[in-house]
């Protein structure tokens, strides 16, 4: 009996201290918008999130600028809520198909909110090279790292709804 309750104070722990880090993207006009949430009652610490977008089924890329490789319309990078979660990010060129943005901390129910352009590069795109939908964003990685993007520790891929749920093991609450 003892050793049926420690089991299962083992397995109540582990799911609680269970974090899952949820990343979603929102294609819109003028801006696009991704969301970084950690959805559990823990908080991350110091973690990375590296979003990488050229295993994209349309093969995805930030346009940032009025030149160079996007199409029309172009928006910049930029943090726009929970900036204050975010210690240091890679830069962001137009063109570039990669970004780590490092965290002090993701407490829980903390949400990033990112506002930028994706544009794709296939051609003859059904919705044109400006609109994403979840078809095209598909396969882009998003890799959960402990505290300087070295280790990594959890990956998880866009789905069709543009979703991309990564399982986070660890808690430091």
């Amino acid at each position: 009996m003892i050793r049926a309750l420690s089991v299962l104070a083992i397995l109540l722990t582990s799911l609680s201290a269970r974090a899952d880090i949820v990343v979603q993207f929102f294609d819109g006009s003028p801006e696009d918008s991704i969301f970084i949430r950690n959805e559990d009652v823990c908080e991350t610490g110091p973690v990375s999130i590296t979003i990488d977008l050229r295993d994209s089924a349309g093969r995805l890329f930030f346009d940032i600028t009025d030149a160079g490789a996007g199409f029309s319309v172009f928006q910049p990078f930029r943090i726009v809520g929970g900036m204050d979660f975010v210690d240091a990010l890679t830069p962001v060129n137009d063109g570039t198909q990669a970004v780590t943005i490092r965290f002090l901390n993701i407490p829980p129910d903390g949400v990033t909110t990112i506002t930028t352009d994706l544009d794709d590069a296939l051609p003859g795109s059904p919705t044109g090279p400006t609109i994403v939908d979840g078809a095209e964003i598909a396969g882009a990685l998003v890799t959960l790292s402990l505290d300087d993007g070295a280790v990594p520790i959890s990956d998880a891929r866009f789905d069709t709804t543009s979703s991309a749920t990564v399982p986070l093991s660890i808690c430091v609450s």
